[in-house]
Parts: C-alpha cells; structure tokens; sequence
C-alpha cells in the first residue's frame, strides 16, 4: 500500500475531501449519490458569500450552477440533493441515527417505485399514501 499524509485546514475540508472521493465511485447507490451531491452542495453553499436573501453566489455564478456542473446533474437536482441532506444531517446531529437510516430507506423505495415511469406517473407515485397502514410504521 501507497500512503500519502494529507493536510487539511478544518473538519469541513476533510468531510469535503471524502465526500469528492466517495462521489466518485462507479458502485454508488442512488440514494448515497443524492446525499453526498446534495452534503458538497451545501458547505459550498455555506462558504459562498450571500448577495440576495435568496440565492448564494460567488461572483461567477449560482452555487448550484457550479456543483451540478462538476457532478453532471441539473442544478435544481442538485437543490432538491441538499434539501434532503440538509434533513439527514439534521437528524444525525439530532442523535437519530436510526430515523436517518429509515428516512434514507423510505426516499430510495419512493425513487425505486417511480423509476422507468414517465415524468407524470412518476409525481403520482411519490405523492402517493402508504398502501398499508404498517408501510408508515417505524
């Protein structure tokens, strides 16, 4: 094994540096590719200078503009990525790692449901109730 000591300035550029390599990984699940695009989407959000009470700019463009690029996705995809991060990680820093765990499972069977149908089919099914009462149960 090669090692190679790395330097970082904070906790945030190390979490960084291992969501990048993670991001990168051919057997990524769709549910780890949303919330790893969506985590990079929101430290890059927080270290961007605000110009509008509404959107994070860097002088060169939208965040979100700049991070879908980089990961090949939409820009609203990217926004809708770090939404759902944003709530993940709201629940681990909360100590409910299992309610993550479970939020995570719930969003990849909603995506597993709707995926292959047409735009339209699609809504319909993540706007769909639980077909059994024990499907809204942890």
């Amino acid at each position: 094994f090669y090692t190679e000591e790395l330097y970082f300035e904070d906790r945030e550029d190390v979490l960084e540096w291992i969501d990048r390599r993670q991001i990168s990984q051919r057997n990524l699940s769709p549910a780890d590719f949303k919330l790893i695009s969506g985590r990079i989407y929101n430290r890059k959000k927080a270290k961007t200078p605000v110009k509008t009470p509404n959107r994070q700019f860097d002088g060169t463009g939208k965040t979100a503009d700049e991070v879908a690029s980089d990961l090949g996705v939409s820009p609203r995809t990217i926004e809708r990525n770090g939404d759902r991060a944003g709530v993940v990680d709201s629940l681990i820093e909360a100590g409910e790692s299992e309610a993550a765990e479970v939020a995570k499972t719930a969003s990849q069977k909603v995506i597993d449901k709707a995926k292959g149908k047409p735009p339209e089919t699609a809504a319909k099914v993540v706007k769909q109730k639980p077909e059994k009462e024990q499907d809204c149960k942890y």
